[in-house]
């Protein structure tokens, strides 16, 4: 009797409605002619739903169904979570250009108020004035040749920390928003599976 060997992917992204076969959910490792013919396999078709589970049983039973002659070994007991990705009408290149144009100017309104409330609370313009005193020994309510360098640093500083200036000597290390957007992607297909399987 020929083995194969098989470990189900943990997500995988399909459209509704699209046909699904073992090597779309699963990596099949084996001989060869044994290998393609389980890959081809059909299990069926991605439900109109966000979210689908795929156990191990249920690709054990189609296989065994198609192929009864084969020794299925299953590397682990993880299911697939199936994100059904349903197609979206073509926006116009002039709506997207406004709506990214409109996040950016929300979001830059948002942080500048941010910034010059903590400011503010803090109590930085008499920290400038005191340093230039300090550097200087002459009070000056406006030290612009302090608070110029200094907010110019903050705009720097943030891009340098969302790697997105100097390129990473190792090419391909995320940005702390990309490993937060990485976190919760996980979070959700987690508390997903949780909640499919109370079904």
């Amino acid at each position: 009797m020929d083995k194969v060997y098989i470990q189900l992917k943990k997500n995988i992204d399909k459209d509704s409605n699209a046909e699904l076969k073992i090597k779309d959910v699963a990596y099949v490792a084996g001989k060869k002619e044994i290998k393609e013919m389980v890959e081809a396999i059909p299990i069926g078709k991605v439900q109109e739903d966000f979210y689908e589970i795929i156990s191990p049983t249920e690709v054990a039973n189609k296989i065994i169904s198609t192929t009864p002659h084969i020794d299925i070994h299953f590397i682990d007991d993880e299911e697939v979570l199936v994100n059904v990705v349903k197609k979206k009408k073509k926006e116009s290149k002039f709506l997207l250009l406004l709506r990214v144009s409109l996040v950016i100017i929300i979001l830059a309104i948002g942080e500048s108020l941010a910034i010059m409330n903590f400011h503010e609370d803090i109590s930085m313009k008499n920290v400038h004035m005191r340093i230039y005193e300090i550097l200087t020994g002459v009070h000056n309510e406006s030290p612009l040749i302090i608070q110029i360098p200094y907010s110019l640093g903050i705009g720097v500083g943030m891009a340098l920390f969302f790697n997105k200036i100097v390129p990473n000597k190792y090419g391909s290390d995320p940005s702390p928003m990309e490993v937060e957007m990485s976190s919760y992607r996980k979070k959700v297909n987690s508390f997903m599976r949780s909640k499919l399987n109370k079904k």
